[in-house]
């Protein structure tokens, strides 16, 4: 069951879009089938659930049909009916999300209907849902675009020439708007596909000649042409710092003008560029990071009311790189109740042991990891890691020795550990070995080990292990 396309459909869906869904179901307008409703909601339910416990297509027909026999075209059936059930809901949706979009389609209805009682609702419609919204990205600039063109077409098609109030200097800027940060946008994305695949063709068209344009005639003024504009100059130009700043000043100014959906896209552009800056050595930048990673979070819970468990780690592993330790606590205060309930403790127990870590609090990293033995591949080896500096750090040598051949059969034996990772652990556990069994006050094996460590960069943890033969020379 759990392999059903409109299983995996749902399982994307947040769980407050699955209760909204729920309520689509539910409604007699779009589906009057009792049976669609309760195979939704043992999905859901599922969905919510540990899934450790077998859930097969007769469960479910058992479930609905309780007095039938099971019959797999006829259950397919209905799994097809509720998989057009989920694609009309995810069209009204987005449909229906959007004001602007909402907005111009009820006035294209009062064009063509031509309901000349209705036109002072289309003008009251334009005032409220356009010019006043706080919103300035590039489609407000097209839905304004789009909503004056059908007001003129009213005042057109009645022939109101001494009335018509379209303004085309306007009409024509909020077009242009739209097409220069579009085409700046396009260009991003271009460039983010190029270095995926370095055989793709990504020129695009009169790009020089747009950004010649905007610079000769005032349109920075705008915010999604200033935000694009200076996405497109930090990358043109990677290795200037000042623009990475005019980036994030422009972020600062414009950011709440943008729908927290687009405002995940702009951060995004200021994290793949920290990062490459960090990957080349420029760790100043990881401070740059982090701030454009509170942001990018915030933005992810306001759009999807969800947020992912690696997008979480990431942001308290940066945290504590750069010193700010309490500030993990408040990610899992505040961004913790979004992470989906089945990875939520392992988030939890695994951020605030690795918080406790770097505080140097070692009694409450083996209070919280000593007995605890996560599923996840990445926890467990990761969890193991910590604890295993920890055990160093206590001078605890007979449970570390113990984790370390405990930890090591663990690597060996685990076929789902691609064979480059299992190196990066092997190579900590052989070197922390080492380092716990050198002979006190020999110089000539310390520096051997320090020789190896140094020289083995396919080594996990590789400047823990420098950080502590330093402390010992």
């Amino acid at each position: 069951m759990r392999e059903t396309k409109v299983y995996l459909v749902l399982e994307k869906l947040t769980n407050r879009e699955r209760g909204k869904f729920l309520k689509f179901v539910s409604s007699p307008y779009f589906n009057k089938s009792r049976a669609l409703i309760d195979i939704f909601k043992l999905i859901h339910k599922d969905l919510n659930s540990s899934r450790a416990k077998p859930f097969p297509k007769e469960k479910v027909w058992k479930k609905i049909q309780p007095n039938t026999s099971y019959d797999d075209v006829r259950f397919r059936k209905y799994l097809s009916d509720l998989q057009k059930l989920v694609h009309e809901f995810l069209s009204v949706e987005t449909f229906t999300s959007n004001d602007f979009q909402v907005s111009v389609s009820l006035l294209d209805y009062i064009a063509d209907r031509r309901l000349k009682i209705l036109e002072p609702t289309a003008r009251r419609i334009i005032k409220n849902n356009f010019e006043k919204s706080d919103i300035f990205n590039s489609k407000r600039y097209l839905e304004y675009y789009k909503a004056y063109m059908v007001l003129h077409d009213i005042e057109t098609l009645d022939q109101q020439k001494g009335k018509i109030s379209t303004n085309f200097t306007k009409l024509s800027e909020a077009l242009d708007v739209y097409y220069f940060a579009e085409k700046l946008k396009l260009h991003y994305d271009s460039l983010i596909w190029q270095r995926i695949d370095s055989n793709l063709n990504s020129d695009l068209q009169y790009i020089d000649e747009i950004v010649n344009i905007i610079e000769h005639n005032d349109l920075l003024d705008h915010p999604p042409i200033s935000i694009y504009y200076s996405i497109f100059q930090l990358n043109k130009h990677p290795n200037i710092d000042n623009y990475y700043y005019d980036y994030k000043e422009k972020i600062n100014q414009h950011i709440t003008q943008f729908p927290s959906y687009e405002a995940m896209y702009i951060y995004t552009a200021g994290v793949n560029y920290c990062i490459r800056k960090i990957n080349t050595g420029n760790s100043s930048y990881q401070e740059e990071l982090l701030s454009l990673y509170v942001g990018y979070m915030k933005s992810v819970v306001d759009y999807t009311g969800e947020l992912s468990q690696w997008t979480f780690n990431n942001a308290s592993t940066i945290a504590l790189r750069t010193g700010k330790f309490e500030l993990v606590k408040t990610f899992i205060k505040e961004y913790s109740p979004f992470v989906k309930e089945r990875f939520r403790n392992n988030v939890i127990s695994y951020n605030l042991a690795n918080y406790h870590f770097y505080k140097k609090n070692y009694d409450e990293v083996i209070k919280i990891l000593r007995d605890v033995e996560y599923e996840d591949i990445f926890y467990n080896t990761n969890s193991k890691t910590t604890l295993l500096k920890t055990y160093y750090e206590t001078q605890e040598y007979d449970p570390l020795f113990f984790l370390l051949e405990s930890f090591r059969a663990y690597i060996n034996r685990n076929k789902s550990i691609p064979d480059s990772r299992k190196v990066l652990f092997k190579n900590l556990i052989r070197f922390t070995k080492k380092l716990a069994n050198l002979p006190p006050n020999s110089k000539k094996a310390l520096q051997k080990l320090k020789q190896e460590v140094t020289e083995r960069k396919n080594t996990i943890n590789r400047s823990w292990l420098l950080e502590k033969i330093e402390e010992m020379e």
